[in-house]
């Protein structure tokens, strides 16, 4: 159902509106938690770039499509870019949000799993 109002929505509102990319993070989310993790990859890519394009790299919205591609990124073997891109992502939520923002505290804890990832046999 959300491919569709995700196509629904690149259609009648386009690419860059603030809704279609929501509904393209909520969807990204929804592909990993059925196990097309690969899938959600690349959704996610496409959306994060659209997204600090459109809305800017401090974005709320941003911030947090970033820290999901974190995961399915380390998801994939692709250890060494999540850890990269969550060292990126939390130095902007540091600055934007705060250190005490539980997106940041989040980020915190995302970056140590990835960080172990890369010691349990992940990309270096």
């Amino acid at each position: 159902m959300r491919e569709e109002t995700l196509a629904g929505r690149r259609r009648v509102l386009g690419m860059d509106h603030p809704g279609t990319l929501r509904t393209a993070h909520n969807l990204a989310s929804d592909l990993a938690d059925v196990g097309r993790v690969e899938e959600a990859v690349v959704l996610c890519e496409e959306t994060l770039e659209r997204q600090q394009r459109v809305l800017g790299v401090d974005h709320p919205g941003t911030l947090l499509t970033a820290s999901n591609l974190v995961i399915r990124l380390a998801e994939v073997g692709r250890v060494g870019e999540a850890v990269v891109l969550c060292e990126e992502t939390l130095e902007c939520q540091r600055r934007v949000l705060g250190e005490k923002h539980s997106d940041t505290l989040h980020s915190v804890e995302v970056l140590e799993w990835a960080k172990g990832q890369r010691v349990d046999g992940g990309e270096s």
